[in-house]
């Protein structure tokens, strides 16, 4: 659409400003008014012009805002990235450049630290074993040869009386109390 015929739509200051500033944005990528300051300051002049009379002509008064878009795009492409802030002291930058290195140095002990524990510190092995193998050897045909007969495996899940509770565990509650009872001793 045109800027008359959108003009003609216009009812009140809020509308008026978001046409003006569609109208300043949409000039401010013409490369025309781009190469041209003076030019580009005209044609703005012109439109907030063409804009005021309108809302005279409606009897509503007030301002329009200018947000030069050519400015603000220039101003995005020379930001200095090095900027000085002088909310801190000398002191304050000296601490917080001590904090750095600290964090620094912190977390590269804590790395050193795991992998040195991943790779060279072994897990306590117990060597309680929940099952208890018993092996029978015995001699066969006055021959001097051993052979297993027997490789059973006793189940702790097994129900049994068990005296130092006065009631029925399995085999395994068994003999972590009969290893309690022995420990006194």
């Amino acid at each position: 659409m045109s800027f008359t015929s959108d003009l003609k739509k216009v009812k009140n200051l809020d509308e008026a400003q978001y046409l003006f500033e569609s109208e300043v944005n949409r000039i401010s990528k013409l490369t025309v008014y781009s190469k041209s300051k003076s030019s580009y300051d005209n044609r703005v002049l012109k439109i907030q012009n063409d804009i005021y009379r309108h809302l005279d002509s409606l009897n509503i008064k007030g301002i329009l805002y200018f947000y030069d878009y050519m400015q603000y795009e220039n101003i995005a492409k020379s930001v200095n990235l090095s900027v000085d802030d002088n909310s801190f002291t000398k002191d304050d930058s000296i601490f917080f450049r001590r904090l750095w290195v600290f964090i620094f140095f912190y977390s590269i002990c804590f790395i050193l630290l795991m992998l040195y524990i991943t790779h060279h510190v072994k897990p306590v092995d117990n060597t309680v074993s929940r099952e208890t193998v018993k092996h029978t050897k015995s001699v066969a045909n006055h021959d001097d040869k051993v052979i297993d007969d027997n490789n059973s495996v006793e189940n702790d899940n097994e129900i049994v009386y068990n005296q130092y509770r006065g009631q029925n565990t399995t085999k395994k509650i068994l003999k972590e109390d009969e290893a309690w009872a022995n420990r006194r001793n």
